[in-house]
This record gives structure tokens, C-alpha cells and sequence, in this order.
């Protein structure tokens, strides 16, 4: 009798069964540790930062973020075509790009973002001291330019005053256009505004003239007569031979030009002199010319 072979349990595996398991335990093991690596989770990760740059780009960068405004808060009349041309850059531009932009330049020092330029074009503006420029405040859609304004010292009007323009002229050169009415008003009501009236041989400067400042003696003259005699308002101008005015005797003085600091008070000293020492002697001179002390004349 042959001896029989031990029976096998129910729940035994044959090696074959056993390598088998372990074989598919070890290939779900191995994907999902791929699964869990490095280099699929830095995968995942741009993937969600790349959709959420969407999204928020979607939402910033649509036309209900687009300047399509530009709003001016200033308190004198300055030339709008010259505000709306220094600021043109900043329409139709992203505000949030602008407001970006300007706060890298800010912290960079370079000051040199789009709304930085567009400010510096304003402050070189005549009848302009300083100006800022705020993007998005009020409005996504609206830019804000605050303005300093610099007042004018003086209007120019010609001889034969009409309905047309006038020109303003401030303390740093600049002239810049004005109304005829709105002029004479402020003439009128401002008592440290000048009028400078404009002899023949003088035409009206051109708005945004460089020549009060590039030949700065003849500003010179005129801030030193301001000075020295602050009473007088009404003064004449001619490109020829400088500034005039009308004393309370009725004699035109002219001084001219200021060809260095202070001299306006000399030549101011010099026609006094005269003018006195005529009128002990006779009627006082018509015009007193001291453009040049060393030859001074009257008529």
C-alpha cells in the first residue's frame, strides 16, 4: 500500500501563487508611491497656480479695468490741451499694470513708471508747481491728477485790449493762454497780479514760450520791480527796450532789463534822483530812461 500524500490546506498558496502576489503588491506599490513623488506634485502645483493666473487674469486685465478717464483737480485755470496731452500715455492702459509698474519703480528708485512720467511732463507744465497722479482710487476706470497750481505774477494784454486771449505769466516763465474776461476779473480782485501792457513793437507771446526763461534777465527785471515798489500794478512791456512804468507824476520810467541781481534798485535810485532833481528846477521830465546807468537821459 502506497503511503498517500499529505493534503495541501485550503487557504495554502503554491509558491507560483505566492511570487504572483507579491508581484502585483509590488507594481500598485510602486505607482502609487509615483504618484507621490516630488516630481508629480510640483506638476500639480503649476498646473493650479497656472488656472488660478487665469482666473485672475480674467477678472484684472478686462476692459472694466482699462483708464478710459482722466480726471483734473485743480484750482486755476490751466490749459486742458496741454494736461491732456501730458497724461495721453496713461489712457487706455490696465490699472493694475500701472499701479504695478509704478510701485517696482518706486522701490527701485528709478522713478521712471508711466504714471511717474506723466506727472513730470505736469510739473513742467507753465502755471504748474506740482502734480500727482493717483490711478484707480476713485474708479478702476479713472486716473486722478492732483495739481499744485503755481499762480501767475502777471497777465500780458496788448494796447488795444479785445475779447481775445491773454497770456498769464508766472514767477518760473512759464505763459500759458487765459480768457480776456476771466483776466481783467482777476486784475480786478487780485491785487499782487500784474498788468503788463504791450508796447507796438511787442507782439503777445505764444503760449508755452521757453524766452522768459531761457534769456532769464527779462523775468529778473520784472520780479526785482515787483519787489521794490509792490504799489505799482500796471507796467510796459517792449522786446526792444525792456520794462516801463507810469509814476503817479505821469513820467514813463523805463529800466530796462536786469542784467544782474539788484540792479533794478540802482536804476529805480537813479530816476528817482533825476525826477526830483528836475522838478526843483521845472516841470518833471516826461520819460526818465535809466536802462543804463552810466548814461542815464530824460525828456
Amino acid at each position: 500500500m502506497k503511503p498517500q500524500k499529505p493534503r495541501r490546506p485550503q487557504n495554502a498558496r503554491s509558491r507560483y501563487e505566492v511570487s504572483s502576489m507579491f508581484g502585483r503588491l509590488g507594481r500598485i506599490n510602486s505607482a502609487s508611491a509615483s504618484l507621490n513623488s516630488p516630481c508629480w506634485m510640483v506638476i500639480l502645483l503649476v498646473i493650479l497656480v497656472g488656472l488660478l493666473l487665469v482666473l485672475i487674469s480674467r477678472w484684472f486685465l478686462n476692459d472694466q479695468m482699462t483708464i478710459t478717464e482722466i480726471r483734473v483737480i485743480e484750482s486755476y485755470t490751466l490749459s486742458a490741451g496741454n494736461i491732456k496731452q501730458a497724461t495721453n500715455d496713461l489712457m487706455n492702459r490696465n490699472v493694475l499694470v500701472l499701479n504695478l509698474e509704478d510701485m517696482w519703480a518706486t522701490v527701485t528708485g528709478r522713478n521712471n513708471s508711466t504714471v511717474q512720467r506723466a506727472a513730470q511732463r505736469l510739473r513742467e507744465q507753465p502755471g504748474i508747481k506740482n502734480a500727482q497722479i493717483f490711478c484707480g482710487n476713485e474708479s478702476r476706470q479713472q486716473c486722478e491728477v492732483q495739481i499744485e497750481p503755481n499762480p501767475p505774477i502777471a497777465v500780458f494784454q496788448t494796447a488795444a485790449p479785445t475779447q481775445q486771449a491773454v497770456m498769464y505769466l508766472d514767477d518760473r516763465g512759464g505763459v500759458w493762454t487765459g480768457q480776456y474776461v476771466v483776466a481783467m476779473e482777476k486784475l480786478k480782485n487780485e491785487p499782487s497780479l500784474l498788468g503788463i501792457t504791450l508796447e507796438k513793437d511787442t507782439i503777445l507771446p505764444p503760449a508755452g514760450t521757453t524766452e522768459f526763461r531761457d534769456k532769464p534777465y527779462i523775468l529778473q527785471a520784472l520780479i526785482e520791480l515787483r519787489q521794490q515798489q509792490p504799489n505799482v500794478r500796471d507796467y510796459f512791456y517792449s522786446a526792444k527796450t525792456g520794462w516801463a512804468f507810469d509814476t503817479t507824476q505821469k513820467t514813463r520810467i523805463i529800466v530796462g532789463f536786469a542784467e544782474r541781481p539788484n540792479l533794478i534798485a540802482e536804476k529805480l535810485r537813479m530816476a528817482e534822483q533825476i525826477r526830483a532833481e528836475r522838478s526843483t528846477k521845472g516841470p518833471a521830465p516826461k520819460i526818465i530812461d535809466v536802462r543804463y546807468l552810466e548814461a542815464p537821459t530824460y525828456r
